[in-house]
């Protein structure tokens, strides 16, 4: 049963006086448009892009033409091994180096889908 509230401030609050079923307010999110959308997609992309050059000028093209001199597995099943890495490494981790992680995996999604295309181009 809920309690009366006999103060009459608006501030207090006792949570028994909340039915479970009352939704938590939630603070006003602001509008974005899809000007906004566009620029922060622009913004985003242009960093998954520059890690993905400067990670290839660092390795090579590794993951799309690996050497092959511990796996002779395809480069597409490659990719999605480091993929499920990074993702275990999301589970498990401390939270420190989740920024990082996550860019990877952001790389590695690109990389699959460009070699995904690859392949299909391959096979035509």
């Amino acid at each position: 049963m809920a309690r009366a509230n006999t103060s009459h401030r608006p501030w207090d609050f006792d949570p028994r006086d909340v039915s479970p079923n009352t939704p938590t307010p939630q603070p006003e999110m602001p509008v974005y448009t899809e000007d906004d959308f566009a620029r922060d997609l622009d913004v985003v992309l242009a960093e998954v892009r520059e890690l993905l050059i400067a990670k290839n000028r660092a390795y090579g093209d590794a993951a799309l033409n690996p050497v092959r001199a511990a796996s002779r597995a395809h480069p597409i099943e490659q990719i999605k091994v480091r993929i499920d890495d990074k993702i275990s490494r999301l589970m498990r981790g401390s939270g420190e180096e989740t920024e990082d992680v996550l860019a990877d995996l952001r790389g590695y999604l690109v990389l699959l889908r460009i070699a995904e295309r690859r392949e299909k181009e391959s096979r035509k």
